[in-house]
């Protein structure tokens, strides 16, 4: 965690001496002594700090049993050790024996905002992991820059050139040897001090912590003897798991060892290749088999078997030797789990990476690990690269667009030598093409990305390659019933094994959504998937299958979207948001105008309660645009209402009354009474807003009138939730009040909660209007609990809204100024504005609220941080009970 250095202390730049503490064994003494180690962890800290401040040292970060220090003085650097070891040896402890390792390196990094980024941090950090308790350790770096400045009764012991566990390069290590101190420990805790055949990598290992702790905790389990590491290809399953069998060399008392099994085919060679490793060799009368298993007996071994993907078939040896051998255990990387017993699947999943909608503050970008990534390796052939505000989003986005696979970022950020992040997001519109690698040393299946994902379609069988090419036309994941409906063309596939044989190879990711399973496609995979199916000829009848399935989904969901499932079928259309976006847009582009019609009729409310309204806007006027001729006049009347309500959430009346009037001209000359009513009242709806009074409470009477004989109870509603607002806007709370209340118990009755939330939001705006705010507040709370429930994103802005009305009326100044600032951002994100006279009302309620607050500066900077408060906190901070201001 950040640490607080001293504030006339500014951080060191340039070259930087990083002091890197760790507490020896800290994890068993948490354990086993947990009292005294609270105590004693409060005592070291503090010795820790005195030592680095009083010897000009920049503290900016402590890590629960150690601390980060930067010098801009190495002698400084080393001056503080020695000060800090003695202190931690002279030290009271009591129970406890408290010792910590150091280590000193000095490199050029990266400061920003107090904290430090770059590769001179993880070698710190692997030089630090190589000693013991109450040694000090110095890169050759660092020792060039002190050894002609020791001070007296100081040495230097050449510790001679080692290898750190980060697998790059060997570093010359050296320890100090100082007079009151320990100058005689074990052997460094290097690769090199067990036996290992771990190759050298060229390039630093990035981010993935977590799954490196959780890796080895499952290792360390004495049960667990198999771990396959699984995923799609290039998620980058080999280094990981290099970089774990480095990490736990010393777990290991006869060492690890790396079988790579990438140039195989032939499972009959994998017994050959691990018996090779270990220098067996057939030997007369002798199985090659019977010597390995007489070789692992008694050693206690990590075997690391990479790329096991295409010998599966010899998955039995693995078990053979886990036999014969009870202190070995196998780390295993492939694209398709070994299915043998005892076997533990670790999924290895792509890198985090930012949403490119909602990117965070630039000095935290590179917390998400493919960020990270693609700036390491941009640095690697372009040393002036960096994020900037103009290039961070296209750098998101990058990452975002490459799924946050390892190996696709590393071959996009090879290009930053000639490319700015812009120019790759052009060229990223053919993925496949534009992530090719250049480096001669790399394997040819890492050498683009398509060659990745050949050689796990190389690898299927025919059934199963029929399969992954048709589910090419899904977009953001399907259920196993659209599988069979829309893949199953000629019923000639086993769908369930199929299916269950594409996620165990790693090309469908499984996941859970409405409590049922669900698959899906990394986009990079779905567009190679799309490649094959477009060469197959089947292209166009899966997407026909496809676009079908989704408009009945659709038009089955519309009635059910006013009734007590809503808040099911809300969830149901929202996880096929893409489905049906990509069906909608397969219908226009194949001029299929009854269907692009019929969507945009079925769709309407859903993208209205979700906020997807420039999005359903101009799905409707696509649709809208061809429709002309009176074959779909009813469709295309459907469409133009659909249209005109979205229009008037975004606060374009004169659009919305063009598509409610032509609208409402189709449906009187089609004689549809049912359509001519719901035009009229959201015509009603847009003369209210624009202050014509007299219309609205016309329109809303008619169309009132109607809903009456045709026995039409959601429509009555509907109406009388318009006439309680236009009675309130004109100073008749009473009459709303009984509207709002009549309307309430007949959607009580229909079960349509959204619209129960808008009615007792109605009735809450009444209670405020009248001065009662805790009544309010009741009805607001209740309003917002349904549209949180329901996921209606327009609904909870305005709940929002409302409640911070209220808690500013109720004296609580800065929390309304919070949910005013989240509301505000909200309403920019959907794209709805408020109506004009609400603005006038909303910008006087705020300056007014601001005035009162008493520090009109706390005021905005809540209004600020509600800015940055997501939607869940925000909820969170509106339905607190008034207790006061916070």
């Amino acid at each position: 965690m950040p640490a607080t250095p001293r504030a006339d202390r500014p951080p060191p730049t340039g070259t930087v001496t990083f002091l890197f503490t760790d507490i020896e064994g800290s994890t068993r003494l948490w354990e086993k002594q947990h009292a005294a180690m609270q105590v004693a962890l409060a005592e070291h800290d503090a010795l820790l700090r005195d030592a680095i401040e009083s010897h000009n040292g920049y503290l900016f970060k402590t890590t629960g049993d150690g601390a980060h220090a930067a010098f801009a003085v190495a002698t400084d650097a080393m001056l503080a050790c020695l000060a800090a070891q003695r202190a931690l040896m002279a030290h009271p402890w009591g129970e406890l024996r408290i010792k910590s390792r150091m280590a000193l390196h000095s490199a050029a990094a990266e400061e920003r905002d107090g904290d430090y980024f770059g590769p001179a941090l993880n070698r710190t950090a692997r030089l630090m992991s190589a000693a013991h308790g109450g040694q000090i350790l110095l890169s050759l770096a660092t020792e060039e820059l002190v050894r002609d400045q020791l001070p007296a009764h100081t040495a230097l012991r050449d510790m001679g050139e080692r290898r750190l566990k980060d697998l790059i390069r060997p570093e010359r290590v050296y320890q100090i040897i100082a007079a009151g101190l320990p100058a005689d420990f074990p052997p460094l805790k290097t690769l090199d001090v067990r036996p290992n055949n771990l190759p050298a990598q060229s390039t630093l290992f990035i981010g993935r912590e977590h799954d490196i702790r959780a890796i080895k905790e499952r290792l360390a389990n004495p049960q667990l003897r198999l771990l396959t590491l699984s995923g799609t290809g290039g998620t980058g399953k080999t280094r990981l798991a290099l970089q774990v069998a480095a990490d736990m060399v010393d777990d290991f008392e006869q060492g690890v060892f790396f079988i790579p099994l990438a140039t195989l085919s032939d499972p009959g060679l994998v017994l050959q290749t691990i018996a090779q490793a270990f220098g067996v060799r057939e030997a007369a009368g002798r199985p090659l088999q019977e010597l390995l298993r007489t070789h692992l007996r008694d050693q206690q071994i990590l075997l690391v078997l990479d790329n096991f993907e295409q010998v599966i078939d010899a998955a039995p040896l693995v078990s053979d030797l886990l036999a014969a051998a009870p202190r070995l255990k196998v780390l295993v990387t492939s694209r398709e789990l070994l299915r043998l017993t005892g076997e533990t699947n670790y999924p290895v999943v792509p890198l985090s990476v930012p949403d490119p909608k909602r990117l965070p503050a630039l000095e935290r970008l590179a917390q998400y690990e493919a960020v990270a990534l693609f700036i390491d390796r941009a640095l690697a052939v372009s040393p002036t690269f960096a994020v900037t505000n103009d290039n961070a989003p296209a750098v998101a986005e990058i990452c975002h667009r490459l799924d946050g696979l390892p190996l696709a970022i590393e071959l996009a950020a090879a290009r930053a030598r000639v490319l700015s992040p812009q120019r790759m997001l052009v060229e990223l519109n053919h993925r496949l093409t534009f992530v090719m690698g250049s480096a001669r040393d790399l394997p040819v299946r890492q050498k683009t990305l398509r060659g990745a994902i050949d050689w796990s379609h190389d690898l299927l069988s025919g059934d199963e390659q029929k399969l992954f090419r048709r589910l090419a036309v899904f977009v953001g994941g399907c259920t196993m019933e659209e599988v069979e409906s829309i893949c199953n063309l000629e019923s000639d596939l086993h769908v369930l094994e199929t299916v269950e044989s594409l996620v165990g190879k790693s090309l469908l990711k499984q996941t859970e959504a409405l409590g049922e399973p669900r698959f899906a496609m990394l986009e990079t995979i779905r567009e190679y998937a799309t490649e094959k199916l477009i060469a197959s000829g089947n292209a166009e009848p899966a997407q026909e299958r496809h676009r079908h399935y989704f408009l009945a989904l659709a038009e089955q969901a519309e009635p059910k979207l006013k009734g007590p499932e809503q808040a099911t079928w809300l969830r149901r259309l929202e996880e096929e948001h893409d489905n049906l976006r990509l069906a909608l847009e397969g219908s226009l582009a194949g001029h299929e105008l009854a269907e692009g019609l019929r969507f945009c009729g079925a769709l309407q409310r859903f993208w209205w309660t979700r906020g997807h309204l420039s999005e359903g806007r101009e799905l409707c006027a696509r649709s809208l645009e061809h429709a002309g001729s009176e074959e779909f006049a009813r469709l295309r009347a459907r469409a133009l209402s659909a249209a005109g309500l979205l229009a008037y959430w975004q606060g374009d009346y004169p659009a919305a009354r063009a598509q409610q009037d032509d609208s409402l001209a189709t449906w009187r000359r089609l004689g549809d009474r049912k359509g001519i009513g719901g035009s009229l009242s959201n015509l009603g709806m847009v003369a209210r807003s624009q202050g014509d009074y007299a219309s609205a409470r016309a329109l809303y009477e008619e169309s009132m009138a109607i809903s009456r004989e045709l026995g039409d109870r959601w429509s009555l509603a509907a109406s009388l939730n318009n006439l309680g607002n236009l009675a309130a806007e004109q100073g008749d709370y009473h009459g709303s009040r009984a509207q709002h209340e009549e309307c309430l118990t007949i959607l009580r009755e229909l079960g349509d909660r959204g619209t129960i939330a808008t009615a007792l939001e109605n009735l809450g705006n009444v209670a405020y209007d009248q001065g009662e705010h805790a009544s309010a507040r009741t009805l607001h709370v209740e309003s917002l609990t349904m549209r949180h429930q329901l996921g209606d994103r327009l609904g909870i802005v305005i709940s929002l809204e409302r409640l911070a009305a209220v808690a500013a009326a109720l004296g609580s100044p800065l929390r309304a100024a919070r949910i005013w600032g989240t509301a505000e951002r909200l309403r920019a994100e959907i794209g709805s504005p408020l109506q004009p006279k609400d603005q006038v009302n909303h910008d006087q309620n705020v300056a007014a609220t601001r005035a009162a607050s008493g520090d009109e500066a706390a005021f905005d900077r809540a209004g600020e941080e509600g800015r940055a408060l997501t939607v869940e906190q925000a909820i969170a901070c509106a339905l607190e009970a008034p207790v006061g201001e916070s």
